[in-house]
Parts: structure tokens; sequence; C-alpha cells
């Protein structure tokens, strides 16, 4: 097989992982009588995003992001992610589990923030269950049958993240936005948009299942 045969099909597969990625994180989940319609919303939004910017707070202090799919949300209100224990990721959450999830849906504007704890767990049989494909060109293959990106590579370990509080606003109406956006540049006002909602632990707390 040629080279360019190659790459499409390796592009083919990454394309159908990230489908099945979605498909995991879409997963419906029967809420109780009594959870919060707003946290309903705002993770019922999250299940609709493929990707995050992951954040973790540096030695000094900062705060630095970077894109993370979100491979399986769990317990309800919690998430799964997978990376290598070498990454500077792992290390940081060694020393610090603070971190904090932002999502965005670019068609309509709406984004959610996430803030929590996150931790690394390695679990084989999780990681087998969660591993795909398209993992591999983010691990350095070193020849030795191991180290190469599949799902039995040591060097792959969960991240898990547990939800504390969290930020949102969804846009319902995308035609009444953009009129909002038209009227506001015409006029010189402010737009009016969905209202920012806030979700607390304690409706976490209750909302998550074991």
């Amino acid at each position: 097989m040629s080279l360019e045969c190659r790459t499409r099909d390796i592009y083919a597969r990454l394309q159908a992982s990230l489908r099945l990625g979605c498909l995991r994180s879409c997963r419906e989940y029967k809420w109780s009588s009594s959870t919060s319609k707003d946290l309903e919303e705002m993770f019922a939004f999250a299940a609709t995003v493929k990707f995050t910017m992951f954040s973790t707070k540096l030695d000094d202090g900062n705060i630095v992001s970077r894109p993370m799919a979100l491979v399986k949300r769990i317990n309800t209100v919690d998430f799964y992610m997978i990376t290598s224990k070498e990454s500077d990721k792992a290390v940081q959450l060694e020393k610090d589990g603070h971190a904090s999830l932002s999502l965005f849906r670019s068609n309509d504007y709406s984004w959610a923030s996430i803030s929590g704890t996150a931790t690394l767990v390695d679990d084989r049989e999780k990681i087998h269950e969660l591993h795909s494909f398209f993992l591999r060109p983010f691990f350095d293959d070193k020849g030795d049958g191991i180290h190469n990106g599949g799902k039995d590579d040591p060097r792959i370990v969960l991240i898990k993240f547990t939800s504390h509080f969290g930020r949102y606003q969804i846009q319902n109406n995308t035609l009444s936005q953009a009129y909002e956006l038209a009227k506001s540049a015409l006029t010189g006002g402010s737009a009016h948009f969905s209202p920012t909602k806030n979700i607390t632990k304690e409706q976490i707390d209750a909302a998550r299942t074991t």
C-alpha cells in the first residue's frame, strides 16, 4: 500500500475514532427528579463537545491549558481523559490536582467552565476499554513492540476529572443572538444574551452517581 493510501486509511480511522468518542460522551443519563434543571442543561451541553481546553497549574502559580478529548463521562458529572504519565500535565497533576475544563461550541457561542480536581488513574482494564486508534500519533514508537501508543503501552494513563463547580451560558436561539449582535452594532447598546448560570458543588455532589 502506498504512503498516500496508508495516510488516507489512517485519517479515516481517526475520524471514526473521534465519532466513537463523541458517542461515548453523548450517552444519555437518567437524572433524578430532584436534579437541578440547570445542572442537566450544563452537562447535556458538555456531551455535545468533543474537546475541552484542560487547564492545570505550574510550579510558579501560572495556569497552562491544552486541548484534550473527553473520552467518557462517568458518575454522571465527571470525566475521563487519556494522557501519558510522562507528560507535563501528568507531572503538574501529581503536584497540584486543581484543574478546570473550558468547553465551547462555535456554531452558537455556547460555553461552559467547570472547575474541579484531576487525578491520574492507572487502570489497565479501563484503558483497554477507552483506548482508540487515534491515540497512537501522540506517542512516539520506541520500536520495542510495547511503547507504541497501543492499549498496552505502559505510559498511557487516565485522567479522572472530578467536577466541583460550573458556570455556563447556553444560547438557545442562534437567530435571536445574531439579531442582538446586529442591533448592538447599529445602536451602540449592549447585546442581550441568555443568562450566565452557576452550578454549585452541592448540586454536583447530589447528582453524582457511583
